[in-house]
C-alpha cells in the first residue's frame, strides 16, 4: 500500500487522491486526540463539548458546506409493527430536513422493501444536484423499480 503523501493536499490540485485523503484523516485524528481529546477529559469538559457542538451545528447549516448524510433503517422490523391498525402496507420516512436557505440537505435513507427482496433508497438533494444524480453512469445500471406502495402479494 502506498504511504500517504507527506505534504497532503497541494493547493493547486483540484481532486484529492486516496493517499492524500488518508494523510489528511490521519492528521485530523492526531490533532483531535492532542487537542479536543484532552479538553474532554478536563474539568471543563461539558463547556468544551457544548462549544464544539454549537460550532458543528452552525457549520452544518451554513451556506458554505455541502453536507451528505447516509443512513440505513434496514433490518428494522417496521413491517412487523402493529399498533392496532394492522401491519403497515408501506413504510416511509419523515420529511427531509432543510438548511437555512430551505434547500434539502443531502440525506439518503435506505429501508428494506416490504417483500424483503430489495431496498428502497430515499434520496434528498438540492435541485441543482438532481440532474447530476439522474445522469450518474454508476447509477444508470441500477434497477429503478418504483412500485405502488399499495401492491399486495
Amino acid at each position: 500500500m502506498e504511504q500517504p503523501n507527506k505534504q497532503c493536499i497541494k493547493e493547486e490540485e483540484k481532486e484529492i487522491d486516496l493517499s492524500d485523503l488518508v494523510c489528511k484523516l490521519m492528521k485530523g485524528i492526531e490533532g483531535f486526540c492532542d487537542n479536543y481529546g484532552k479538553e474532554l477529559q478536563g474539568e471543563n469538559r461539558r463547556e468544551a463539548y457544548l462549544k464544539d457542538a454549537g460550532e458543528i451545528l452552525e457549520l452544518q447549516f451554513s451556506e458554505e458546506v455541502e453536507m451528505y448524510v447516509p443512513t440505513s433503517w434496514c433490518r428494522f422490523p417496521f413491517y412487523e409493527s402493529d399498533f392496532g391498525w394492522e401491519k403497515p402496507m408501506w413504510v416511509s420516512i419523515a420529511p427531509i430536513p432543510t438548511g437555512r436557505s430551505g434547500t434539502p440537505l443531502g440525506v439518503t435513507t435506505f429501508l428494506d422493501a416490504r417483500d424483503g427482496q430489495g431496498i428502497e433508497a430515499w434520496v434528498s438533494l438540492a435541485p441543482e444536484d438532481i440532474s447530476l444524480f439522474e445522469t450518474n453512469p454508476d447509477l444508470l445500471g441500477v434497477d429503478f423499480v418504483n412500485p405502488t406502495p399499495l401492491y399486495t402479494e
